[in-house]
């Protein structure tokens, strides 16, 4: 198969990105580091998760953090997440929901008046709800 493109140097092909060929041997290997260092890192992730399932992203850095270092991985708090969540190895946080009727306490209960009335016409019952909404 014949190439349509006329064949160009790589120092010509990184002149037309203005970027050296140094530039991008750089990156090519800065590039191969990097994904080397992410997958041991989720070695190491996927290995304390076996022994502790529901340990928090701070907590499993802080317990893999001397074994990154005996590794010369260094890695911060933020990228750590990053990894963590591009790779969905994050725990969710699950929240209790929160209780709003809380019917055995200590004061003065009003009992249910409609409990046997059948309306028959409009505007013969009225009712009112009390709606919780969440704020910060």
């Amino acid at each position: 198969m014949k190439n349509h493109f006329p064949e160009l140097a790589m120092a010509q092909l990184c002149g037309l990105f203005g970027h050296s060929r140094q530039a991008y041997y750089k990156s090519q290997s800065y590039e191969y580091k990097c994904h080397a260092q992410a997958h041991l890192l989720l070695e190491m992730v996927q290995k304390e998760r076996k022994s502790m399932p529901g340990i928090g992203g701070r907590k499993l850095l802080d317990v893999i953090s001397n074994a990154a270092k005996n590794e010369q991985l260094l890695v911060g708090r933020d990228a750590f997440f990053d990894l963590l969540r591009d790779n969905r190895l994050l725990v969710r946080r699950y929240r209790a929901k929160k209780k709003t009727t809380d019917s055995r306490h200590r004061f003065h209960k009003y009992p249910n008046l409609i409990r046997d009335l059948v309306p028959v016409h409009p505007h013969q019952l009225w009712v009112s709800d009390i709606t919780y909404v969440e704020t910060s």
